[in-house]
């Protein structure tokens, strides 16, 4: 709502027509709905381009609710219908988004000592640098959109699939190594990380609007380290304004869904506060 406001008054003051925020009656339910990637449509909100993951992770999350809060044939019903709606582009990156689900489900049958954890660990950043300094991911995306057999099936967000594979192998070896490394000097920092870390979503949402904000109403510099030093300054600010105003906020947000929850999906039974999660068959 906020991104649609912004472009809809730079749209008023300058002339410029943005087809998204003239036709905001359609265009707002539609990003609300995160079906900006389903099948063949590849739409995100105008000034808000990393908006386009979320209608993959939603759309995730919907799908795993469907398997793991319903059981018997409601189960296979409702996952069928939810799968068949994520189209294409979701079902080539659903292994990256369940990577992280078997990663915490099954870190724990993975053992190593300490010395090969943290060999491990550092093996894979090695192999991240090196991945990105020779370009094998231009070269995968490349190739991924090559071999694609279906040409009626538009690739769109999903045209580094093979990239994405590639890189989720080295973030979960990072990340199981990670966790058996013992890096224990860490816990003394543990309230500071935790404490940026509740902002790192706003910022991953933010950025990419502040910096079409600057881009366009900013004469700028893009080589002076003192624009790119106020750039950063207005990025940092602006995801604590908004961090404050929202991730900080949930309790108000959680209310007012479940509220709603509770007189519409609530009458399937689910408890939204405490999910009785039902034994799988």
């Amino acid at each position: 709502m906020f991104s649609f406001f912004i472009v809809y008054l730079f749209s008023s003051f300058t002339g410029i027509e943005y087809y998204q925020v003239s036709k905001a009656y359609l265009y707002i339910p539609f990003h609300s709905l995160f079906i900006g990637e389903i099948w063949n449509i590849s739409e995100t909100p105008a000034w808000l381009a990393p908006y386009w993951s979320l209608s993959y992770e939603v759309w995730y999350y919907i799908f795993f609710a469907s398997i793991y809060f319903f059981s018997g044939l409601k189960r296979v019903i409702i996952a069928a219908i939810v799968f068949s709606i994520l189209g294409h582009k979701l079902w080539l990156l659903l292994p990256v988004w369940y990577s992280g689900v078997a990663l915490y489900k099954y870190q724990a049958r993975v053992s190593l000592n300490v010395i090969s954890a943290r060999l491990g660990w550092l093996l894979s950043i090695l192999l991240l640098t090196l991945y990105k300094y020779y370009d094998f991911d231009l070269s995968f995306r490349a190739y991924g959109i090559e071999m694609w057999p279906f040409s009626f099936l538009n690739l769109g967000s999903a045209d580094r699939y093979l990239n994405d594979y590639v890189l989720t192998f080295i973030v979960v070896m990072n990340f199981l190594c990670a966790m058996q490394s013992k890096f224990y000097f860490l816990l003394n920092y543990k309230k500071v990380i935790r404490s940026i870390s509740t902002y790192t979503f706003t910022l991953y949402l933010v950025h990419a609007l502040v910096m079409s904000i600057w881009e366009n109403l900013y004469t700028h510099n893009s080589s002076s380290p003192l624009d790119i030093l106020l750039l950063i300054t207005s990025i940092s600010l602006s995801t604590y304004a908004f961090g404050l105003l929202t991730e900080h906020r949930k309790y108000l947000f959680k209310n007012f869904f479940t509220y709603i929850y509770k007189y519409t999906f609530g009458k399937l039974s689910l408890d939204v506060d405490s999910p009785h999660l039902r034994p799988k068959t």
